[in-house]
């Protein structure tokens, strides 16, 4: 009886540090197809600043990767809002063709789900 009770309990162990394990080997790594659905306009801006912030590079926390991210977006935020003080195009409303706050929160976690690499997703 004591072999199976140090058994069970080596085996929840062990079963607790493989779990923990495949959290920390997970990676991010943005790719032109972690954001899918955008509007023309916004998946174009986003681009953009992609690549000059230079972004395809490897994340080993979903924190890290999430942060510069927001900043990506923070600057397509910026020059949307400077294109919309020169003319938003016709047919098109006002916070449709800018990126809000709560549209970059939405753009984060969908980027983020796309950009996960590893045997948990």
């Amino acid at each position: 009886m004591r072999i199976l009770e140090k058994l069970g309990l080596f085996l929840a162990a062990l079963g607790i540090m493989l779990f923990t394990y495949t959290l920390v080997i997970s990676g991010y790594t943005y790719k032109a197809d972690s954001l899918t659905g955008l509007p023309e306009y916004h998946q174009s801006e986003i681009d953009k600043a992609v690549a000059a912030q230079r972004l395809n590079k490897e994340y080993s926390s979903g924190l890290a990767f999430a942060k510069d991210f927001k900043q990506v977006l923070k600057s397509s935020q910026e020059a949307l809002a400077a294109k919309a003080a020169d003319g938003i195009p016709d047919g098109v409303a006002e916070w449709d063709f800018k990126l809000s706050d709560n549209t970059i929160g939405e753009y984060t976690k969908q980027a983020s789900r796309g950009a996960l690499s590893g045997p948990v997703k």
